[in-house]
C-alpha cells in the first residue's frame, strides 16, 4: 500500500511539474497586443496617446474592410483591432506592425469621422495628416496551388488541453500497471 501511495505521489507530482512547464512554454509567445503602433515626425519619435472613446464611431466591420479592397470578400476578413490614436505632432508617420500568416494581408484604415478608408498595408509607414480611431483588418485568401483553406491556427490555441489529457492517459496507465502487478 506505502509503494501505491508513493507512486501515485510520485506521478501527481510529475503530472504538476509537466503541467507548469507546459503552460510556462506556452504562454510565452503570448502578447497583450496583437499590433505594436510606433510613430514618427520629420524623423523624430512622437509619443502616442490612446482614446478612450469608441462609442462616437461605427465599428470596423469585415464588411466594410472587404469593400474597401478590391475582390475582397467579407469571409475572407478579420478585423483585429481599432484605436483611438492622437498624436501631439502632425503629420505623423505611423506603422503598425502586425504577424501575418501564409496568404494573409494585413490592411490599416482610418475613420474620418463619416467613413471609414483604406490607407494602405500594415508593417509599412503611413503617412496621417489627421488622427481618429484607426483600425487593422487580415484578409486571408485560399490558396488555390495548395488547395487549402489558407488560414493561421487560430490565436490562443496553445494545445494544453492535449497536453493535459495525454498527462491522464499516462497517469491512468501507470496506475493500471502497478494494479496489475501487485496482484501477480
Amino acid at each position: 500500500m506505502k509503494r501505491m501511495l508513493r507512486v501515485t505521489t510520485f506521478v501527481f507530482a510529475l503530472t504538476l511539474l509537466v503541467t507548469m512547464i507546459a503552460g510556462t512554454a506556452l504562454a510565452a509567445g503570448s502578447k497583450s497586443e496583437v499590433v505594436e503602433v510606433t510613430a514618427s515626425a520629420n524623423g523624430a519619435a512622437v509619443e502616442l496617446s490612446y482614446c478612450d472613446d469608441n462609442t462616437s464611431w461605427p465599428p470596423l466591420t469585415k464588411e466594410i474592410a472587404a469593400s474597401k479592397i478590391d475582390g475582397a470578400k467579407p469571409e475572407e476578413m478579420e478585423v483585429i483591432w481599432a484605436r483611438c490614436i492622437t498624436s501631439p505632432t502632425l503629420p505623423v508617420d505611423l506603422t503598425f506592425k502586425t504577424e501575418v500568416g501564409k496568404n494573409q494581408t494585413a490592411y490599416v484604415y482610418h475613420y474620418d469621422g463619416s467613413q471609414w478608408n483604406l490607407m494602405g498595408k500594415a508593417n509599412t509607414a503611413i503617412t496621417f495628416t489627421s488622427l481618429s480611431p484607426v483600425g487593422i483588418a487580415i484578409r486571408t485568401v485560399s490558396d488555390s496551388s495548395q488547395g487549402g483553406e489558407g488560414k493561421s491556427p487560430a490565436t490562443g490555441d496553445d494545445g494544453l488541453l492535449v497536453t493535459l489529457a495525454c498527462i491522464a492517459v499516462l497517469m491512468g496507465t501507470a496506475v493500471a500497471c502497478i494494479s496489475l502487478r501487485k496482484k501477480a
